[in-house]
């Protein structure tokens, strides 16, 4: 039995209502097999039967973006280095510590069901490196000192918080580099989880420290997290405010349904001023796309405020977390 009553294992069926009744407006997607169960639950999606407003990574050029950013470079630079470090965040395990009535509250502890979601790789946490007397932090090498690495490099990967909402949560996470197709499924660089640094349930976020013990990926990661943040300083110093504030595009990176990495695009159609001071937006999301990037264009003194994809109403209802600056 698990804590709250309810038999650990249930029936597929059975699961799946729970998970909907569990998840309210987030939007992560489950698997309770093989990940080839993710396609098809986007073949069969209840939100969006066609996702023809989801473009493909690799689909992703100028032409896509609204006419007035068309021949904007450094704004397609951005987006196209940020679409370099979001990731795949997949939880294989849920938190006890969840409250009452919040996302995923009722899962427990259910062995065999995994969540996804999205994030971005921030900033540098840990240079690759070796330090005297110290071993890498994360689960694998804590709980088995005998292969515990001393070299290391660790990132902060910035995502919703309902997708990792604790430490043992993000011990229990990894996120996927460069799921840019279905051809790369299984094939992608991996981060492991060790602990949220900053997180806020009101407004829906959370800063959550990942390692690697490889070292060429550490410094390539390294590399596209300081391109794209010089590209965001950039801009970010810009003040072109050229569409009306609730009509200023958006481009959201995600990973819908668990599966290859998309970007919609869109404009917002709100903003509220109390808090939490989320963003509803007309680009598309998915299960799956909670966490993702919103990227708000326009107005570049935003852009120091990007916040993760948080929720839906409807189709084109779309809201964020609470922006927050880095």
């Amino acid at each position: 039995m698990s804590w709250w009553g309810m038999p650990t294992y249930l029936p597929t069926s059975l699961l799946l209502i729970l998970i909907l009744l569990s998840t309210g407006e987030h939007e992560m997607e489950f698997c309770t097999g093989d990940e080839s169960e993710l396609l098809t639950k986007k073949t069969f999606c209840d939100k969006d039967s066609t996702h023809e407003e989801f473009i493909p990574v690799a689909d992703f050029h100028s032409g896509c973006l609204p006419e007035s950013y068309r021949e904007k470079q450094d704004v397609f630079d951005l987006i196209q280095a940020a679409i370099h470090i979001t990731v795949r965040v997949v939880v294989e395990e849920t938190s006890l510590d969840r409250p009452e009535g919040y996302t995923c509250h009722k899962l427990g502890r259910r062995g065999g069901l995994k969540r996804f979601g999205s994030g971005w790789v921030w900033s540098s946490f840990r240079s690759f490196s070796t330090k005297d007397k110290e071993t890498c932090p994360c689960k694998e090498c804590f709980t088995n000192k005998a292969v515990a690495r001393s070299q290391w490099g660790q990132f902060i990967v910035r995502t919703a918080k309902h997708v990792i909402f604790d430490d043992f949560e993000a011990q229990h996470a990894s996120c996927e580099l460069n799921y840019d197709s279905e051809d790369c499924r299984g094939k992608c660089d991996t981060l492991l989880g060790v602990e949220v640094l900053m997180s806020d349930i009101d407004g829906d976020f959370s800063e959550v420290t990942f390692v690697t013990h490889d070292s060429d990926l550490s410094r390539k990661l390294e590399a596209r997290v300081s391109h794209y943040r010089k590209l965001f300083n950039k801009l970010g110093s810009k003040n072109n405010a050229a569409h009306d504030a609730e009509t200023q595009p958006v481009v959201i990176i995600s990973h819908p349904h668990g599966c290859s990495k998309q970007i919609s695009i869109g404009v917002v159609s709100a903003e509220r001023d109390d808090y939490p001071r989320n963003w509803t937006y007309t680009a598309r999301t998915c299960p799956g796309s909670s966490g993702g990037p919103v990227l708000r264009l326009g107005n570049w003194s935003l852009l120091s405020c990007v916040p993760p994809h948080s929720g839906s109403r409807t189709l084109e209802m779309n809201y964020s977390s609470e922006p927050w600056l880095f």
